[in-house]
């Protein structure tokens, strides 16, 4: 059910194509995600809501250098403790060009 879900929301914010990409990929070797993680880790220093655009660098890297389609965004629960609800999609724009400026409480990762 869950994979219904996200192929559905894959397919309605970016495309069908995209939800067949995600369906169909297997992840052979996890370890070139862990090691381009650590390597982005070890070179920028920690900072509070920067995830976003570490997880837009993490996803970059992979796709252009292993092929591998990634990114996770939502809640984010340590210990069962929620540090993040996401209560609502990422903003996205209605037309080209036009600068979002709206909050969003979710994390990427």
């Amino acid at each position: 059910m869950q994979q219904k879900k996200i192929n559905q929301l894959i397919s309605r914010y970016r495309s069908v194509d995209d939800a067949i990409k995600y369906s169909e990929f297997k992840l052979d070797n996890p370890q070139q995600v862990l090691d381009v993680a650590r390597d982005i880790m070890r070179n920028i220093p920690p900072s509070f809501g920067a995830c976003a655009m570490l997880s837009s660098m993490w996803v970059g890297y992979l796709k252009d250098h292993y092929s591998i389609p990634a990114l996770v965004v939502g809640d984010l629960k340590i210990s069962g403790k929620t540090i993040f609800k996401c209560k609502k999609n990422i903003p996205e724009p209605t037309r080209a060009g036009k600068v979002i400026s709206s909050n969003w409480a979710g994390h990427s990762g």
